[in-house]
């Protein structure tokens, strides 16, 4: 019973604060826009070759349910130290990750996405890095929500483990009443028997002092 409580505490909660939430949808490089000459899809379905970041770069269209900051990976590959891109005139920094074509690493940052459909546009910055995908983590709201539905649950917990306690305290309240009240009636039949011990004693002595007299 108290489970089933949580359950509709926590229903009721997201009936009353309905906060959308976001598939994990990846966007691979090979099905975005590539503008420029010699950006391409090379090994491992990766592209390269957007060298100029004037004349060549990689559009990702990207469609969210609210605007917000999400938390965006990106899957590359670069056997580069000092590599990093320009994400929506951000840049990123994309760390040593496998090589050409082969074994992608992934880094994720924040961007501010708007409600529908967004384009995301790769650029070179420093170095050279091939592009595997993009995918679309989360959002601060949701986040955040997920902390507010973490709290509620173990605030909820904490209610059923005290109930809980005092459910045991109660019980052992009466257990201890119960050997109380099972002393006291032991005492009282002790005292009820040894007093009529006594008059059957009193009443012998009496029979046995009356017959010696006659």
């Amino acid at each position: 019973m108290k489970k089933l409580f949580a359950f509709m505490l926590m229903f009721t909660l997201l009936l009353v604060n309905p906060i959308q939430s976001l598939a994990e949808t990846i966007y691979y490089a090979e099905d975005a826009t590539l503008v420029g000459d010699g950006v391409e899809i090379g090994d491992g379905d990766m592209i390269s070759g957007f060298d100029d970041p004037d004349t060549q770069w990689i559009e990702f269209n990207v469609t969210v349910p609210s605007s917000d900051t999400y938390t965006i990976e990106l899957s590359y590959a670069t056997p580069m130290e000092n590599a990093s891109l320009l994400i929506n005139d951000h840049v990123i920094e994309t760390p040593p990750a496998g090589d050409w074509g082969v074994d992608p690493g992934t880094v994720e940052f924040p961007l501010d996405l708007e409600d529908g459909d967004n384009t995301i546009v790769i650029k070179r910055e420093s170095d050279y890095a091939q592009i595997h995908y993009l995918k679309v983590l989360s959002s601060d709201s949701a986040e955040a929500s997920d902390n507010d539905d973490e709290v509620d649950a173990n605030d909820t917990e904490e209610v059923d483990n005290t109930e809980d306690i005092n459910e045991e305290v109660d019980v052992e309240d009466e257990a201890d009443t119960e050997i109380a009240n099972d002393s006291e009636s032991n005492n009282s039949n002790f005292i009820l028997y040894t007093i009529l011990a006594i008059i059957a004693v009193i009443i012998i002595i009496f029979s046995i002092n009356r017959k010696k007299r006659k």
